[in-house]
């Protein structure tokens, strides 16, 4: 039996917060290697990450795109996933 939530064989199962970030994953993973940036991880390791500690580093890039006045539609996704994760009861201190 295969683990659930296993990157490997790519099941979300059925875990809300899981889905979420799957339907992101894709764009993330597109984005980053369109415009690499070494502070920011790739989704292959984003994503497999507890979804608290996945929260902390969208926040973190949705910041400092913002900050930067840069990629607006991937800060809109982003912030999108960080409102619909909140919504779940996921917490974490942007500044963590």
């Amino acid at each position: 039996m295969q683990p659930k939530n296993n990157p490997q064989n790519g099941r979300v199962d059925h875990d809300p917060a899981r889905k979420i970030l799957a339907e992101v994953r894709e764009a993330y993973d597109a984005w980053h290697k369109a415009h690499p940036v070494r502070d920011y991880p790739p989704a292959s390791t984003l994503f497999v990450l507890p979804v608290e500690e996945i929260l902390r580093w969208l926040r973190f890039i949705t910041a400092n795109l913002k900050a930067h006045g840069i990629h607006p539609d991937m800060q809109q996704l982003l912030q999108g996933t960080i409102t619909k994760l909140e919504a779940l009861g996921y917490r974490s201190s942007p500044d963590a």
